[in-house]
C-alpha cells in the first residue's frame, strides 16, 4: 500500500519556483524524512500533500484520495503539525483540542488527557501564556490526538527541550509501530538518520536523492555529510 506518491508535481509562485516535478513514493508505514535547507520546497510540498495549496501542474495522492478535491476527508485521516502553530486568542489549551476533535467528528478526550500528561502540557493554560515550546507541544497534540494513519511534520521539535524530544520521538514511535505513516521534515540530521528509514533531499525545489538511511547508518556514513554532497559545487546530482 502507498500512504504518498506523487508525479512530477510542481508548484509555481508567479514566475517563483516552490516546487519542480517531484516524484515521490511513500509506502504506508514507512518513517520518512524530507531534507533541505531553507527554501527548498519542503513546506511547499507537504502543503501540497495536504491540500492547502494548488499544484501548477503534475499529480498527487495522499491515502489514495486527490487533496485538492477530497481535502476534508483526507484531513480527518492525516495529523498534520506546522512549523509554526498560531491558535486563538483568550482560548485555552483544552478548548483548542476540543475545537481540533470536533473538525474531525472524533471524541478525543481521552486521547487529548493522555498526549498532554505525557508531554506536560497544562490543558488549562490560555494560549497567549504558552511558551514557544509549549505552543508546540499544544500542536503536536493537535496533531497525534485523533490517531491518524499519516503524520506530515514540519520541523517538529523545534523550541522543545530534551526531555519532551524524547518523549515526542517514543510518541511518534508507537504511532508507526501501530501502522501511522510519518512523514517529517527537519533541520536536525541526526533525528532523521535515528529515525528515518529513507529520506528525500530537495534542493532549489527539485528531488536531488532519496537516500537509504539505515544502508547510511551500516557503512558508518553520516547523514549530514552525505547531504552537504548535494549543496557543494560539483556534489550530488543536480
Amino acid at each position: 500500500m502507498v500512504a504518498i506518491e506523487t508525479q512530477d508535481l510542481t508548484k509555481r509562485y508567479g514566475r517563483a519556483r516552490g516546487l519542480e516535478s517531484l516524484t515521490l513514493t511513500v509506502e504506508q508505514g514507512a518513517f520518512y524524512g524530507l531534507i533541505g535547507p531553507n527554501g527548498a520546497g519542503k513546506s511547499t510540498a507537504e502543503r501540497l500533500l495536504l491540500g492547502l495549496l494548488r499544484p501548477t501542474a503534475g499529480t498527487v495522492r495522499v491515502l489514495g484520495l486527490d487533496p485538492v478535491t477530497d481535502t476534508q476527508a483526507l484531513l480527518a485521516r492525516v495529523g498534520y503539525l506546522p512549523a509554526e502553530s498560531r491558535f486563538w486568542p483568550g482560548t485555552r489549551v483544552g478548548e483548542v483540542l476540543a475545537l481540533s476533535a470536533a473538525l474531525r467528528g472524533r471524541d478525543c478526550v481521552a486521547a487529548a488527557r493522555h498526549l498532554c500528561e505525557r508531554l506536560r502540557l497544562d490543558p488549562g493554560k490560555r494560549v497567549e501564556q504558552l511558551s514557544l515550546g509549549n505552543r508546540k507541544k499544544l500542536g503536536i497534540v493537535c496533531a497525534l490526538q485523533h490517531d491518524p494513519e499519516l503524520l506530515i511534520l514540519d520541523e517538529p521539535t523545534s523550541g522543545l527541550d530534551p526531555l519532551i524530544r524524547r518523549e515526542f520521538f517514543d510518541l511518534l514511535a508507537e504511532h508507526n509501530a501501530r501502522g501511522a505513516t510519518v512523514f517529517l521534515s527537519s533541520h536536525d540530521l541526526s533525528d532523521v538518520q535515528r529515525l528515518c528509514a529513507r529520506a528525500a533531499v530537495l534542493r532549489a525545489g527539485k528531488l536531488a536523492a532519496v537516500l537509504d538511511i539505515p544502508a547510511l547508518t551500516a557503512a558508518g556514513k553520516q547523514l549530514e555529510t552525505e547531504f552537504l554532497t548535494y549543496y557543494q559545487k560539483g556534489g550530488g546530482p543536480a
